[in-house]
């Protein structure tokens, strides 16, 4: 080892822009000269800034060093680089897929992709996008069912289970868990807000079709005042930008960046469904 160290060094003296000074500071750090091999990456990156890997590997050093000032500023470096390239998220994110141990982490990078898009999710839509995938109608026939007044607060458990009880296909939902002991007044509030909540999101996104027919629907529910007021105008509001959007047609490059940013949205909607069958299945054992 000493003798390939002292080889790279001659070899960088005749040459101090030469790419070589990658593997020295790897092999100088390897053997335990961290300080001259974060001096020689700092040297050789002023001639070559763009070797990512060697940037890297001096994030590590650093971090090592305890340096951590150092460390974040050349972290954000990289950080900048990476963030500007969607492309390389997806498809790393494609690659993870094939492998079932890394399902979540390919969830993960997923969402990054899809968050430095310019149509970039929220965790509030995927959130929001799971509760709904996990809430089926046999789960709100329950909830209404355990929703009778009550003299207490709790709702009082029977003394003894039905004959056949019918059982919801999702048990431990979040929603199940949250809403267990609330009133009517109170669940109907909660599913009015995690409803608007989403008809705001498909707004956003240009699902301007999917975001009326929720207003619509909290407003056939909704009584006079200002809420109903409200919802009106959000559904004239809407219907006035889904006009505008049809009346001028976007230009090629623009649409087809729309149409990738909402493939990417799709794709990790999918698989956050994915991912909460699998979690389901796994409280269910």
């Amino acid at each position: 080892m000493p003798a390939k160290i002292e080889s790279l060094r001659e070899i960088l003296e005749l040459d101090p822009t030469s790419k070589l000074f990658f593997p020295l500071a790897r092999l100088l750090h390897e053997e335990g000269s961290d300080i001259e091999a974060r001096d020689l990456l700092r040297q050789g990156l002023s001639h070559h800034p763009e070797h990512l890997e060697a940037r890297l590997y001096l994030i590590e050093v650093l971090d090592e060093l305890g340096e951590d000032q150092a460390a974040q500023e050349t972290a954000e470096d990289v950080a900048r680089v990476l963030a500007g390239s969607t492309a390389f998220w997806r498809c790393w994110a494609r690659g993870l897929e094939g492998d079932p141990e890394q399902r979540e982490l390919s969830f993960a990078v997923q969402f990054v992709a899809a968050r430095l898009a310019d149509e970039p999710v929220s965790w509030v839509e995927v959130l929001s996008r799971g509760l709904r995938s996990l809430k089926g109608e046999p789960c709100e026939a329950k909830l209404r069912a355990s929703s009778r007044p009550s003299p207490s607060r709790r709702p009082r458990r029977p003394a003894a289970p039905p004959a056949e009880p019918v059982r919801c296909p999702y048990p431990d939902t979040v929603e199940e868990m949250t809403l267990e002991h609330v009133d009517e007044s109170e669940r109907s509030e909660v599913f009015s807000l995690r409803t608007r909540t989403m008809a705001d999101l498909l707004s956003r996104q240009g699902d301007f079709d999917g975001a009326i027919e929720i207003y619509r629907e909290l407003l056939s529910s909704t009584p006079s005042g200002p809420m109903r007021d409200e919802l009106e105008g959000l559904i004239e509001t809407t219907q006035r930008k889904k006009g505008e959007r049809s009346a001028k047609p976007p230009a090629p490059e623009k649409s087809q960046e729309a149409a990738t940013a909402k493939k990417s949205r799709k794709k990790l909607l999918s698989t956050l469904e994915s991912l909460a069958e699998r979690l389901e299945a796994r409280a269910a054992e």
